[in-house]
């Protein structure tokens, strides 16, 4: 008997050494069915590597286009554009595809619901990314299945705060075409529902400006543990034959490792009012609801603007409600932001995805699409969203001249922007001629000549003062309406008609011109300047009142500089992006010339007008003005 025992154990421990000498890595299939783990992986491979388009953004230059409406300036620029983004929109709350953990074929992820990968899965965690004091923040699952992740994130919250703060945000985009549009919403257009496309109702009428709003609510993000190899994602039953049928070369494996929770509202405002005017009331309206603060009297709340008309389409919430809130009061809005401050009403609105072959490595969703760019721009006296604005024709207040009963000498030079702390006083020591007005002409008029001595000393300059400091650290854009009349070269090699204390770089704003070649400089103090030949004479002629030139200078902090004559790009520096850090002692008017040195010589400049903006116009910005000026002034 004793024996007997002795060889059924050995024969225990010879099958079970033998049992574990032919064992597989990996999972093990209890029905004996699936392939091997290492076979699995190998099918994610032949799938082929996610490919990323490198980003791209090429812009034609801006043509002048025909809009059919002749009170409007058009530009049309083509783009071509390739984005990226970090996280997919999710543009349908009833999905059943978006959720942590799920399989995705790779060559769908650029439409509006992908495709899954319906195959046996593995175990995995799901955790919520929040730190709120919570035991509950994980759960392990044996399976990964619609039904199990939604239970495990069901479990999670119902541990968290039911009133736990959302992580409100909003943006906006101006919108110029349908396309655009697409892109804004992370999508291409044509791909959007027709659910979508109907919600917004783009609308191309060039008396319109849009802009497209996105408000974002998030209340907390569910992520998928990564796995630490790719067989993982596999049942045990899993094989080959059944996951080529979903992954294949050129349609490679993902996941789902992140799905953000919460609501989002896309908002398309469309108005009349203008495009400054529009950004500065939706900027007010949505900071200040955002942030449960109150609204600025000084600019209109949405509801206000001319002809508006806004659509929505919302996930996790009402649009309707949304546009109630708009089109209602500032109050309204805030209530409504505030209503949506409960987790347990969130509904997915974004997602990650990761590569199954490399868990770790997250994909980003490519957007690649054509469009034209069309800018168009109402005609009349001036932009929106103007510093200082003066004319000669209007706003200029008078005292006798004490040399010369026949002429005068300015009092103050008005800003017809309104803001009279950029009224332009004048200097103590206006001279002869300083300021001089024809009536009939309309023309500030600027003359230096030496006093009786032979001598230029301070009291002949004629000068008025210009707040410098409204030019500092921005872009600008500056349109002057002027022409020349005295000046002897041999005097002085060149003449400033806008001036500074400073000489050092960034410390002025220069701009003049230099003869006898005619060219018009513009520098910001050290060495560097951009300069060019005008476009033909800028002589004043005293018969017919002709000379006068339309000069724009255009200052981009990433574009740099660039001058215009007529309309005409005559000059650019795109390595000249430093703003000005300070201007004091500024002043227009006429200097340039070695004061108290002897000299026979006089020099004069006539002004029309000047207007400043503290932004870089666009093309149809700065050719409707242009427009306008030389239209107004006969040019």
């Amino acid at each position: 008997m004793r024996r007997q025992n002795r060889f059924l154990l050995f024969l225990s421990l010879f099958l079970l050494l033998a049992g574990a000498c032919s064992r597989d890595d990996g999972p093990v299939d209890p029905g004996g069915s699936g392939s091997k783990p290492t076979e699995l992986v190998a099918v994610l491979d032949a799938g082929g590597e996610f490919s990323e388009p490198a980003p791209l953004y090429e812009e034609t230059d801006p043509e002048e286009y025909d809009s059919g409406d002749e009170q409007y300036y058009c530009t049309r620029s083509t783009v071509n554009l390739v984005e990226n983004f970090d996280t997919y929109p999710q543009f349908d709350p009833n999905s059943r595809i978006v959720y942590p953990g799920n399989l995705l074929q790779g060559i769908t992820l650029g439409n509006a619901t992908p495709s899954e990968i319906p195959v046996a899965r593995g175990g995995g965690s799901i955790v919520v990314t929040l730190v709120n004091g919570s035991g509950t923040v994980a759960r392990t699952l044996p399976e990964v299945s619609i039904g199990s992740v939604y239970t495990a994130m069901n479990e999670i919250i119902a541990g968290t705060p039911d009133d736990l703060p959302a992580r409100t945000s909003f943006t906006m985009e101006r919108i110029s075409t349908r396309e655009q549009l697409g892109v804004a919403m992370r999508a291409n257009y044509n791909s959007l529902t027709t659910d979508i496309r109907g919600s917004l109702d783009y609308s191309s009428d060039v008396r319109y400006n849009s802009f497209l709003v996105k408000l974002t609510q998030s209340y907390y993000t569910m992520a998928f543990t990564t796995p630490t190899d790719p067989s993982q994602f596999f049942g045990a039953g899993v094989t080959t034959e059944q996951l080529s049928r979903y992954v294949q070369p050129g349609n490679p494996a993902a996941y789902v490792s992140s799905v953000t929770y919460g609501r989002i509202f896309y908002l398309l405002i469309q108005s009349t009012e203008t495009a400054y005017d529009m950004e500065a009331s939706i900027r007010a309206s949505f900071q200040g609801a955002t942030s449960g603060g109150t609204f600025d009297g000084g600019v209109k709340y949405v509801s206000e603007l001319n002809e508006v008309k806004i659509g929505g389409y919302a996930i996790g919430g009402d649009s309707q409600l949304a546009n109630q809130a708009l089109m209602g009061d500032f109050e309204a809005l805030k209530a409504f932001v505030a209503l949506g401050d409960r987790i347990t009403t969130g509904q997915p609105i974004s997602y990650t995805v990761n590569a199954a072959a490399d868990p770790a490595r997250q994909l980003r969703v490519s957007v690649a699409t054509q469009y034209d760019l069309v800018d168009c721009t109402p005609l009349g006296e001036s932009l929106p969203g103007g510093l200082a604005w003066y004319r000669g024709d209007r706003g200029v207040q008078w005292a006798p001249d004490i040399f010369d009963g026949s002429s005068k000498r300015i009092r103050v030079w008005e800003n017809l922007f309104g803001d009279a702390q950029r009224d332009m006083p004048k200097s103590n020591g206006l001279a002869n001629g300083a300021g001089s007005w024809w009536d009939h002409w309309s023309i500030l008029y600027f003359h230096v000549w030496p006093n009786s001595e032979g001598r230029f000393p301070d009291e002949c300059f004629p000068e008025v003062n210009f707040q410098g400091s409204m030019m500092r650290d921005t872009d600008y854009t500056m349109f002057a309406v002027l022409s020349l009349g005295d000046f002897d070269p041999t005097t002085s090699p060149e003449l400033k008609w806008l001036w500074g204390d400073g000489v050092d770089a960034g410390r002025t704003l220069e701009m003049g011109f230099t003869r006898p070649d005619h060219r018009f400089f513009v520098g910001h103090g050290g060495s560097t300047r951009v300069a060019a030949p005008l476009i033909g004479p800028i002589d004043f002629n005293i018969i017919d009142q002709t000379g006068f030139h339309v000069l724009t200078v255009r200052f981009s902090q990433t574009e740099g500089m660039r001058l215009y004559d007529q309309g005409v790009l005559i000059a650019e520096d795109a390595t000249m992006t430093t703003p000005i850090e300070v201007f004091t002692g500024a002043k227009l008017g006429v200097t340039g010339f070695a004061r108290n040195d002897r000299a026979q010589a006089d020099a004069s400049l006539m002004f029309r007008e000047l207007q400043v903006y503290p932004f870089a116009a666009t093309e149809s910005q700065r050719r409707a003005l242009e427009t306008s000026l030389m239209e107004r002034w006969g040019i």
